[in-house]
């Protein structure tokens, strides 16, 4: 009996803990946005691929909770053994995940949208000053070469 207290407890303890991670989990998916946002065009090549992978996998494990692909494990006195019961989302659930979800993604494609467009303009700028450097170089090549020719 003692036994069967000490296992519950440490289950339970242990799906609060699956709990506090998973809205630790949405914060950093989160933050995660907010600093993709706020991405500095001189960092775009180094961390964007960070923040995509971690958003992708985030947006992914949405949906397999979100279609109720995870099961539940149900403990009973009258048992010794644990029972595995798939819980099915209802459809108010499904419905509110799913925009939940939405709202995320289509965070995401913005957000990525804007650090993209200000990349390419910085990218843009800057080839235009090599751009204009070189012309410079030539323009005083050009007068340095006839200026000795007088």
């Amino acid at each position: 009996m003692m036994m069967k207290c000490l296992l519950i407890l440490l289950i339970s303890f242990s799906a609060f803990a699956q709990d506090g991670e998973s809205e630790s989990e949405s914060t950093l998916v989160h933050k995660s946005l907010v600093e993709l946002k706020n991405l500095k065009p001189e960092d775009f090549d180094k961390k964007i691929d960070d923040y995509r992978n971690s958003i992708e996998k985030y947006i992914e494990k949405k949906k397999r909770v979100c279609n109720g692909e995870f099961t539940t494990i149900i403990l009973s006195d009258s048992e010794d053994q644990s029972k595995k019961q798939s819980k099915k989302l209802s459809v108010d659930e499904k419905k509110l995940c799913f925009n939940e979800l939405k709202a995320i993604y289509k965070t995401y494609i913005n957000h990525l949208f804007l650090v993209r467009s200000r990349f390419l303009k910085f990218l843009n700028k800057k080839r235009i000053e090599e751009l204009a450097s070189i012309r410079d170089e030539t323009l005083k090549s050009i007068d340095s070469t006839f200026n000795r020719k007088r």
